[in-house]
């Protein structure tokens, strides 16, 4: 029998379409979103105000660097939530994990090793999740009764667990440090002390502090 993280496999986004675009370079702004009937929205500058550091960003701002606007609607699909439920619970865990990894690398030379590559790995892990989900009953083995009474209960279980997979990953793997203009040295970040955005807001500029990855 094949375990879950192998049938996760056989469904990845990236074996049946393309994967979420990426920033070629490691300093470059991003393509904007386009929606059908509307103006593009303008670029996020990603590029701090030093040579090979980046600017911390929103929630929003990073999902329209990665084009992740469009993962998510696909996400809210496969998880058969209603609207309301989706925005109210699923949404929030979102935006925090996307200010909490920011733009980092999924890693330092395999897969998604580039700017903002973490955040694009993450949610098409959390796609193709949703995706296995809504082809089981869960849990498998049980009556019809169970798995009804149980159904959005493995819906939230299967999407956390995917969401926060390498959540983990700027605390162990990076060693990351903000400044802002005004600092005459960089700080190294503490994770423990919330994300960047948490941590430089409140400060003059802060959505302007760059931050940089020592892999």
């Amino acid at each position: 029998m094949k375990s879950i993280a192998a049938k996760l496999l056989a469904v990845l986004p990236w074996n049946k379409r393309a994967s979420l675009p990426a920033p070629a370079a490691a300093i470059q702004q991003s393509k904007p979103e386009e929606t059908a009937g509307t103006e593009s929205a303008p670029a996020v500058a990603i590029a701090g105000s030093r040579n090979g550091w980046l600017r911390v960003l929103t929630a929003h701002e990073l999902l329209q660097v990665v084009h992740g606007q469009r993962v998510i609607d696909k996400i809210y699909t496969q998880s058969r939530l209603s609207e309301t439920v989706f925005a109210r619970d699923f949404v929030p865990a979102i935006h925090a994990y996307c200010e909490f990894v920011q733009l980092a690398p999924a890693s330092e030379a395999h897969h998604h090793a580039h700017v903002g590559g973490l955040l694009s790995h993450t949610l098409e892990m959390v796609l193709a999740a949703m995706t296995w989900r809504n082809g089981h009953l869960l849990p498998e083995g049980e009556v019809i009764e169970v798995i009804d009474a149980q159904r959005d209960h493995w819906t939230y279980v299967v999407f956390f667990a995917a969401l926060l997979h390498d959540v983990a990953k700027p605390m162990t793997d990076l060693r990351i440090s903000w400044r802002s203009k005004n600092m005459d040295a960089p700080l190294r970040w503490a994770p423990v002390a919330g994300s960047l955005t948490q941590v430089t807001q409140g400060r003059p500029e802060s959505h302007r502090y760059p931050w940089r990855l020592n892999l």
